[in-house]
């Protein structure tokens, strides 16, 4: 049986090991010192820690208050609440004053499955990508939150990462040291490039094998670094497959399916699925919202299927046109 992390506890280790080493990091949560794990942070470093309660505005305000100080605040709450609650002084305050926060989304996308439509996130990525200037991070597995964790502190300026709550496996390659801007590519498959991240790229993974067995060979992108998008390398690897499949656990408008999109419009020229979120979540397990969305092994092996057979039968509609003219 094949181990599961909690992510979270790669994030708190990896602030932690930062504190120790740079005074000015100071933390600043929502009443979620225990739900982001930071109780071994509050015991060691107690004075370094302001829990401003249930008040995620004013939340905001303290940590750019302590930015301008000259003190390195990282903020880490529930997603949901982070970025829908605060999102007016994430936007001014962090944004346009371009605030040396440290945003941290604890538990996001569907992680808290069976509490519904209030504590879920799937517009997170969204609402911070539509702020110019903060750079976003969704890791996939304990070791690239560590390093995403650690890139977004050294980082002089806002950044945005999210933290799982969903347990996942460690997966092999991702240890390398995280950069924003740079993504790590996997397998050579000319059927289907799969961009994606975090707790869908797990779910990617699975349905590879199935597809192989319909003869569908993959290409895999890890997106981690959502802004800035690694560009190169998605252009790159889609230059040699048939069509491209954006998976995510959020939003595709606006999210990492927009961008990839939008990048593949203007260079690439290649079809596009997106798979994403589009309505509110029902309330179940995070495994039941995703199966409801699509979004587990056999949704996206089945609506892989279905868009290249489509997709060839367009092409095929588009050179029979041009033959017969």
């Amino acid at each position: 049986m094949t181990n599961t992390y909690d992510c979270r506890l790669s994030f708190s280790s990896a602030i932690m090991e930062s504190a120790e080493i740079d005074e000015r990091i100071v933390v600043v949560c929502n009443d979620s010192v225990s739900s982001a794990s930071m109780v071994d942070f509050q015991n060691r470093f107690p004075k370094r820690l302001i829990n401003v309660g249930i008040a995620e505005q004013n939340m905001i305000g303290v940590a750019v208050g302590l930015a301008n100080a000259g003190f390195v605040p990282i903020v880490c709450a529930a997603s949901c609440f982070l970025c829908a609650r605060a999102y007016e002084q994430i936007k001014v305050d962090v944004g346009y004053s371009k605030a040396n926060v440290k945003l941290f989304g604890v538990s996001p996308g569907f992680a808290y499955g069976a509490l519904g439509a209030t504590h879920h996130s799937p517009e997170d990525i969204a609402l911070i990508h539509s702020v110019p200037g903060i750079l976003i991070a969704a890791p996939s597995d304990p070791n690239e939150t560590k390093a995403a964790t650690v890139a977004a502190i050294e980082h002089e300026g806002p950044t945005f990462v999210r933290v799982l709550r969903s347990p996942v496996k460690e997966l092999e390659g991702l240890g390398v040291k995280f950069q924003f801007g740079q993504s790590h590519s996997y397998g050579r498959g000319p059927d289907v490039l799969f961009v994606t991240n975090g707790l869908a790229l797990h779910r990617v993974i699975e349905a590879i094998p199935f597809l192989s067995q319909k003869n569908i060979e993959s290409t895999l992108v890890n997106a981690s670094s959502v802004r800035p998008l690694d560009s190169a390398t998605v252009l790159s690897r889609a230059a040699s497959c048939r069509v491209v499949v954006t998976v995510e656990e959020g939003n595709a408008q606006g999210g990492l399916g927009s961008a990839v999109s939008k990048l593949l419009a203007e260079y690439g020229g290649k079809p596009v699925l997106q798979l994403g979120v589009a309505e509110f979540a029902p309330t179940g397990s995070t495994d039941e919202i995703f199966a409801h969305f699509k979004l587990d092994a056999t949704g996206i092996c089945t609506s892989v299927v279905d868009f290249m057979e489509r997709t060839l039968t367009g092409q095929r509609a588009i050179l029979h046109s041009g033959l017969t003219r």
